[in-house]
């Protein structure tokens, strides 16, 4: 990129290739979105960095990022002594964060200009050596050749071939892990498995789904300081139908669902003197919206009717929270409107996964949507709903499971129509994904283990945690209690 031109004999000022406001839209975006950090890291080395301030923050990040560390203003704060007011600007200068693909962009850009500098730096050490008179001919001759081939690598190194692929592939699935279950939860899913001859993956996450649904509302989890969120999970395990997902799902969610009817019992009487009082209230406002247009059309005064219009609609019947915590396949708007209106809890359950994979016929778009959607609750962040026909609403703080089949067909059509959107934006990542092998035609009767022992513990414990009232504070927002790791669960928390 060439300075000012030349004049009166004065050769131009030359600057090497470098592109700052790239540098610092991209050290904003990645402060601001973890997935951006995962998406250029590979791509732009913090040595790329024309600006020598930016390179210690990069690696800063860098090295945030790979130990689960926030890297946002605070935590990049703790890192970086006497740059958090520069941070703090940048952020402050740069428009709002970057798309992941604006911050590909701007990294590809930058690791561009830098081997672009390599490449000047080259030349001009080679053009110093050639206009040295003392320089050995032979020294200057394999001096320039192994410079030019160190450029030439660097500038393709990104292009080199890939390791070939074996040409017979191995494809089975390993078999799980049964030993790393232990305790209560593996004693339930072995007698749950060796019954009902489903994959052992698709028992365990039916049993941590169900024990995630329950757990999800009661506590959240500080990992570390920064690091605070809820436990709920989201299992997928790719199956083809008939692999039992319902029927292991039904074993372990059992005392869930006696719970839900045990509690709409009882609040019956409740729902129904709502219902009475709702009925009534909403008699009334039609009474006074009808005076209101009747006094209206004959251009009487209305304003009196409007004060007892605005007291009445304070005075409507709050609906009573009646917990339902098991969902099967819904939409993403059922779901919203459910978390805010009905019970900030959920765990969907699903052998079909309509949730997620029932959209691969819609358009980037929505699919987009329903993805960010999902992100947003299962994060437990709060989620406004904008509604151009009925009323809007906001998802204050839900805590969302979800737990789901799907057919390896099914999850195959999704990727493809969305165009690698549900990586991108790190939707499949908050996923644990098992694709087991399947137990059709393995399957030969076997008698139910007499009074399911490690079963029913299994349950009681459900129970326990089911009887413990979810916290919610005056305004209705649930409330968790937060649980702090303890050393050995952050040393466990760290094993890749």
């Amino acid at each position: 990129m060439m300075g000012m031109p030349a004049t009166k004999g004065r050769q131009a000022a030359v600057s090497l290739p470098n592109n700052t406001n790239a540098e610092e839209s991209l050290i904003v975006a990645m402060m601001l979105d973890p997935d951006v950090i995962a998406a250029v890291r590979d791509l732009v080395d913090p040595g790329d960095f024309y600006r020598s301030r930016h390179q210690p923050i990069v690696r800063a990040i860098y090295d945030r990022h790979g130990n689960d560390l926030s890297c946002d203003l605070m935590g990049m704060g703790l890192s970086l002594d006497g740059e958090a007011a520069y941070l703090a600007g940048l952020i402050d200068k740069v428009p709002g964060a970057s798309s992941i693909q604006t911050a590909v962009e701007a990294a590809e850009k930058i690791a561009a200009d830098a081997r672009a500098r390599r490449l000047a730096a080259g030349i001009s050490q080679i053009n110093q050596r050639l206009f040295d008179p003392s320089a050995n001919k032979d020294d200057v001759v394999k001096f320039a050749r192994d410079t030019i081939d160190a450029v030439i690598a660097d500038a393709t190194k990104d292009n080199a071939w890939p390791d070939p692929l074996p040409l017979v592939a191995d494809e089975r699935p390993a078999p799980y892990p049964m030993d790393a279950l232990i305790g209560m939860i593996g004693d339930a899913v072995r007698e749950v498995t060796e019954f009902v001859q489903c994959p052992a993956a698709l028992a365990v996450g039916s049993a941590v789904a169900a024990i995630s649904t329950v757990a999800a509302g009661l506590v959240d989890v500080r990992r570390d300081e920064g690091l605070q969120g809820p436990v709920g999970i989201a299992v997928i395990c790719i199956a083809d139908s008939g692999e039992r997902k319902s029927s292991a799902d039904s074993y372990f969610t059992g005392p869930i669902r006696d719970w839900e009817l045990s509690v709409a019992d009882e609040m019956a009487h409740e729902i129904q003197a709502w219902q009475a009082d709702d009925t009534a209230w909403r008699a009334k406002r039609d009474g006074i919206v009808n005076a209101i247009r009747s006094a209206a059309q004959h251009d009487d005064e209305t304003s009196e009717l409007e004060d007892r219009l605005a007291e009445h609609e304070a005075r409507q019947p709050e609906r009573p929270r009646v917990p339902r915590l098991l969902i099967g396949d819904a939409t993403t708007e059922a779901l919203t409107w459910r978390l805010a209106h009905v019970w900030s809890v959920a765990g969907v359950l699903s052998s079909e996964a309509g949730i997620v994979f029932g959209g691969h016929a819609m358009g980037r778009e929505t699919i987009m949507r329903n993805l960010s959607t999902l992100n947003t609750l299962w994060d437990g962040a709060p989620l406004h709903i904008d509604r151009r026909t009925t009323d809007s609403y906001t998802v204050p703080a839900a805590r969302i499971t979800l737990g789901l089949a799907v057919q390896p067909q099914t999850i195959q059509r999704f990727v493809d129509g969305s165009q690698g959107l549900a990586r991108s934006i790190g939707f499949l990542a908050r996923f644990l994904i098992a694709w087991p092998e399947s137990t059709q035609g393995t399957r030969m009767y076997r008698p139910a283990p007499k009074g399911w022992p490690a079963l029913n513990r299994f349950h009681d414990r459900l129970r326990v945690l089911l009887d413990f009232p979810v916290p919610f504070d005056d305004a209705g927002k649930l409330t968790p209690t937060v649980l702090d790791l303890s050393p050995d669960a952050k040393i466990v928390d760290k094993v890749p």
